[in-house]
């Protein structure tokens, strides 16, 4: 996880902030006058987004009249030039820490991305796919994100967790197996026969079967093709029925989520023939395009022309002159909804990193066009829009339709307005509130951050506005920003949680933000703030900032406002400046957490730096689930060599639901000791000698008298000795008998030469499909290249075929914890436990498995078992410390077994383990909760 960028929500904050909202402000409320705001894309040829376009440029027509264009704003969103960004820090000791009356961002852009499997060749599309993680990376984080992989698959709803979408991005790939007729016919040629054009059957009939020996082969043959190309263009229309159904059911679904939406299509092809079949289909689905407010992308993965499930069939060479009419077959449907949806198709050659960074850029800034709303405009229904604009250098996208709907009595600017000009504080609505301070990137001010939560009783998606304004020491207004709609994640618990963020001089201030739901219930509070930067030396130092997970969305991290926290992990956040480039090189930062403010450290941390111009800033992932519930401090130490140090700190406490086993990412800074056994992949894992010993045998016969070409045997003898070096030396030039792919297979593995060693194993794999550890090796070539996905289907192969090789049980279970696939990591290891239960490294990775999962009473059975063999396996022993203080939350609150805990305690301290601090920490926790 990339801390700064994840950081990054403030600095996008501050320009939606400003902008969207003032935006919104201009184009939406004029005196005496109801208007209707569309949102407008305007680019250049090369995507960039249009700045600068005047109310007097654009041209509306609802239902075929003009309306008068009051008012056309320009919003961004795009990235501020600064990498660095802001750090959200705790109060110091001498103000509060929060303030309250008794979790939300800035509205950013919804994203979806519809991942046509069904029209993806089988196993393709994997690299554009996977492309499109790299494009969400792009967003900003307060963006939003869905996926859906069509007809039919995976689904993630609307979410700011980006790493659920990347991971669901993996899991999807092209499954598209189209009917292979008996006959060389065309999909072109298939349409146009079942249409009944007989000179094209014809041609077909005189390619295919001229050749056949008799009059009776040649009618068989013709009947053949008569009946397969009727199946054929079926079976594309039904493909093209089924992607536009399920497109069509996705845009329905996004009508009731307010605001422009961006969709992005991957496909490969949508059949469609040029007589127009289904066009009421695709009509109906740019219909709800425009009815949802979406704006559809269309990423065609190119289609060289080669069926990949038969390599040796092309279009191109086997049916001469049909290439060009299958490709526009296959891709008008595709063309033809994008461009009735008023978007934009892209051919992707390679990853599409490039295409989809053009559609990033088009994205980074649209028009908010407000035009006077008339009568019949307010009756509730679907009214056609057209927007133009009068240059021809401009391409434009906009929705089709709009429906009117009335503002209540009181509009909730007017409701916010009012609430931050009252002098005495609003508490229908529950409200929390912190600052922290950094400063502006761009100069020297302070930048304020602001944090609050909202509403601990809020009902599931209920939107609330807030409004903020900073005040001087005079009481006067220097910054004001409204939020209209803020909307927290569905079936997520607890308080919503708001950030903001302004620049300001130094100086003394009164930060006050005023939050108002659905149902009129208005909160406001008031918190004061010293906006200045510590300063040591040459160095200045912001507020460290402590964020959680507490909208329980898995990666989305919001600034921890009251201290509590409920996660597995938080984020450290801390920025240092300084004009003096030598001492900001020698900048180093060290997290701690220690139970007492001066007392000694649980454990610490360092925190990687990323350099800026003028700042550094450090930033990570601090797993707190080893700790048991209670109040900590957390300590950033601030180091520049032998220059003085400054020490940033914030109180924060340990949850309940913070400790639980298993939950934490496996990104984190502090991994648990013994669980993490899903180190990077070695080639030496699996050229040892011993390991090649029984696959080289094979290679000689059962006897080991097997005829061999010259100089594989000595080739053998070498590669026993790891002179791997030697191995191509002796192997016979140009035979690809099984020998000489696999050895030379291994010979290009030791030397880490994956892409050529993974083909000699390919070719093993040809010569014979039950020679299991050439896809062993293969698998090999993968991990060793970070394939891990790949490196699980070619080891899930080897098990298919022998299931007694412990170390393909091994890899494939490390490779799935890369993957964060705990679930069937904890299969496998059950597996190869069945076939080697006294195995340490089985042992090892089946107590893993099941304390990563929860099975916190097999993981327990499974170490007890373990250490009475490897009692001074001191990671072992801290494994089974924590599942005995673990067991009391997972037994609903019981006592802790404060006998079995001392013993442990006690070999670990024989074996001189590294965490003697946390231990004792954990045995104060034992002494409070025994029986």
């Amino acid at each position: 996880m990339n801390m700064t960028a994840t950081c990054g929500v403030v600095l996008s904050m501050v320009v939606v902030c400003s902008g969207a909202m003032g935006a919104q402000q201009q184009a939406t409320f004029k005196a005496g006058v109801d208007l209707v705001v569309v949102d407008v894309n305007a680019v250049d040829g090369r995507g960039h987004p249009i700045e600068g376009l005047q109310v007097g440029e654009f041209t509306i027509m609802v239902d075929g009249k003009p309306r008068r264009v009051v008012s056309a704003t320009y919003v961004s969103y795009a990235r501020p030039a600064p990498k660095s960004v802001q750090a959200e820090a705790a109060a110091p000791p001498a103000r509060p820490l929060f303030s309250s009356n008794t979790t939300t961002e800035a509205p950013g852009r919804l994203v979806l991305i519809l991942v046509d499997e069904g029209n993806i060749r089988s196993g393709s599309g994997q690299a554009v796919i996977r492309a499109a993680s790299r494009f969400v990376d792009q967003l900003l984080p307060t963006d939003r994100v869905a996926i859906a992989s069509i007809p039919m698959g995976i689904r993630v709803d609307v979410t700011a967790n980006r790493a659920v979408i990347r991971e669901a991005l993996t899991r999807m790939v092209g499954r598209l197996t189209p009917y292979r007729p008996q006959r060389h016919v065309a999909l072109g040629e298939a349409f146009e026969i079942r249409a009944g054009q007989s000179d094209v059957l014809e041609r077909v009939v005189t390619r295919e079967c001229s050749s056949e020996p008799d009059a009776a082969a040649k009618m068989a043959c013709r009947t053949m093709i008569e009946s397969d190309a009727p199946i054929m263009v079926q079976e594309a229309k039904e493909r093209t029925r089924r992607s536009l159904a399920a497109i069509k059911d996705i845009l329905r679904g996004l009508r009731r989520i307010d605001g422009p939406k961006t969709v992005l299509l991957i496909s490969e092809s949508i059949p469609l023939d040029d007589r127009g079949e289904m066009l009421s289909e695709i009509t109906d689905v740019a219909a709800e395009a425009s009815t949802a407010r979406a704006t559809v992308y269309g990423l065609r993965v190119d289609n060289p022309g080669v069926d990949l499930s038969d390599a040796s069939r092309s279009l191109t060479s086997s049916f001469p002159g049909s290439a060009d009419s299958d490709r526009q077959i296959l891709s008008a449907g595709f063309e033809t909804l994008v461009a009735a949806s008023r978007g934009t198709i892209f051919t992707v050659v390679g990853q599409g990193d490039t295409i989809y960074s053009r559609i990033a850029l088009e994205m980074s800034g649209y028009y908010l066009l407000g035009f006077e709303a008339e009568g019949n405009d307010r009756d509730g229904t679907a009214h056609r829009i057209d927007v133009k604009l009068g240059r021809k250098d401009v391409s434009l996208r906009a929705r089709r339709q709009f429906v009117f709907t009335a503002e209540t009595d009181e509009t909730d600017e007017a409701a916010i307005a009012r609430t931050l000009g009252s002098p005495f504080a609003a508490s229908d609505l529950p409200v929390s509130i912190t600052t922290f301070v950094v400063r502006d990137p761009k100069g020297s001010k302070p930048r304020l951050i602001i944090g609050a939560d909202i509403d601990k009783d809020r009902a599931e998606g209920s939107p609330v506005a807030v409004g903020v304004a900073v005040m001087d020491r005079k009481g006067r207004v220097v910054r004001s920003f409204l939020e209209k709609s803020i909307i927290a994640p569905r079936h997520v618990p607890g308080p919503l949680a708001y950030m903001g963020a302004v620049d300001v001089e130094p100086g003394e201030y009164v930060v006050k933000l005023a939050a108002r739901d659905k149902t009129g219930r208005r909160g406001s509070v008031e918190h004061a703030v010293n906006a200045a930067v510590a300063r040591v030396g040459p160095l200045e130092v912001s507020d460290l900032l402590i964020a959680d997970e507490r909208t329980g969305e898995a990666g989305k991290w919001n600034p921890n406002v009251d201290g509590g926290i409920a996660t597995p992990e938080f984020i450290g956040y801390l920025e240092i400046y300084s004009s003096d480039r030598a001492a900001l090189g020698k900048a180093r930062v060290t997290m701690e957490v220690s139970e007492e403010d001066q007392g000694p450290a649980v454990f610490s941390v360092a925190l990687p730096c990323e350099a800026g111009e003028g700042r550094r800033v450090a930033s990570g992932l601090i797993r707190i689930d080893l700790l048991p519930p209670g109040r900590y401090f957390a300590h950033a130490i601030v180091s520049a060599g032998d220059r003085a140090t400054t020490r940033q700190s914030r109180p924060f406490e340990v949850l309940a639901s913070a400790s639980k086993l298993g939950t934490a990412r496996a990104e984190v800074a502090r991994a648990i000791p013994f669980s993490d056994t899903a180190r990077s992949f070695q080639p030496q894992q699996v050229l040892a000698p011993e390991v090649l010993a029984p696959f080289l045998d094979r290679l000689l016969g059962p006897s080991g008298g097997k005829s061999l070409p010259s100089g594989v045997r000595e080739a053998i003898d070498q590669a026993r000795r790891g002179a791997f070096d030697a191995v191509l030396q002796s192997l016979p030039a140009g035979q690809d008998q099984l020998a000489v792919t696999f050895l030379r297979g291994l010979a290009l593995l030791s030397r880490r030469d994956l892409e050529r060693a993974a083909g000699e194993f390919r070719a093993s794999l040809r010569n014979s499909v039950d020679f299991f550890p050439a896809a062993l090796y293969l698998g090999a070539c993968y991990a060793a290249g970070r394939r891990d996905r790949e490196a699980i289907g070619a080891w899930q192969t080897t098990l298919a075929g022998e299931n007694d090789l412990p170390l393909a049980y091994l890899m494939l279970f490390d490779a799935l914890v890369r993957v964060n696939d705990w679930e069937q990591a904890r299969d496998i290891a059950r597996e190869a436990a069945g076939h080697w239960p006294e195995d340490a490294a089985v042992q090892r990775r089946s107590i893993a498995a099941w304390s990563m999962t929860g099975q916190h009473a097999e993981a327990l059975a499974g170490v007890r078992s373990y250490l009475e063999k490897h009692g001074g396996d001191h990671e072992a022993l801290f494994l089974a410390m924590r599942l005995v203080v673990q067991a009391r939350g997972a037994q609903g609150g019981g006592s802790i077994d404060a006998a079995q805990f001392a013993r442990y305690a006690e070999m670990y301290a024989a074996a001189k383990g590294p965490e003697q601090v946390l231990v004792s920490l954990w045995a104060r926790h034992v002494a409070r909760h025994s029986g």
